[in-house]
């Protein structure tokens, strides 16, 4: 009868409730994981830029070292070891610039030589170079 009758609509009204509480607890886990899933790739981007600064950074200090060192030039009795990557070093930022090919080739030879015994073209390339 009665009984029996309202017994079945109260469980169909719970399973109802069950189904759309499983459903939003669903939705939540989806948007949970999508978060977490955005907030990894934020991460990543932001060690990459970071990463990327640092890298900056240590470019702009060969940079500088290495304009230094075609100011000042080097004495035939420095240390040729660190010179030679130093020069490397330079060379190598010198061509992600996109500097003149031939121009990077001369920065061994510059780099060796004091300011006053390079050539006039070796002394341009040196002005070109620092610019």
């Amino acid at each position: 009868g009665g009984k029996a009758k309202k017994a079945r609509s109260t469980l169909v009204q719970a399973e109802q409730g069950a189904v759309a509480i499983r459903s939003v607890h669903e939705a939540a886990q989806a948007e949970a994981s999508k978060a977490a899933a955005d907030a990894a790739a934020a991460e990543a981007a932001r060690s990459g830029e970071e990463a990327d600064l640092l890298v900056a950074a240590l470019e702009r200090d060969v940079c500088e070292a290495g304009c230094a060192q075609l100011l000042r030039g080097e004495s035939p009795s420095g240390n040729s070891q660190e010179l030679e990557k130093h020069i490397v070093s330079l060379q190598g930022i010198a061509r992600k610039l996109g500097m003149e090919e031939s121009l990077v080739l001369m920065l061994p030879t510059m780099a060796k030589k004091l300011p006053s015994d390079r050539s006039a073209l070796e002394k341009a390339a040196s002005k070109m170079l620092e610019e």
